[in-house]
């Protein structure tokens, strides 16, 4: 489980990382519909992991 907990915060690290990326390219760059919904995407994916890692620390 330790293994499994480093391995979900290494995770949402990169996604928290690569989300703000995009949001950065999104915003001084250029406004693009693709890419806003990657962003969305991101956030979504962010979401999933942090609960997965949140009910991995209550069990």
């Amino acid at each position: 489980m330790k293994i499994l907990s480093k391995l979900l915060s290494v995770l949402i690290a990169i996604a928290v990382f690569v989300n703000v990326i995009t949001l950065v390219l999104n915003v001084l760059y250029f406004f693009d519909e693709w890419l806003f919904k990657i962003w969305v995407s991101e956030i979504i994916v962010i979401v999933y992991l942090v609960n997965v890692y949140i009910w991995n620390q209550v069990r």
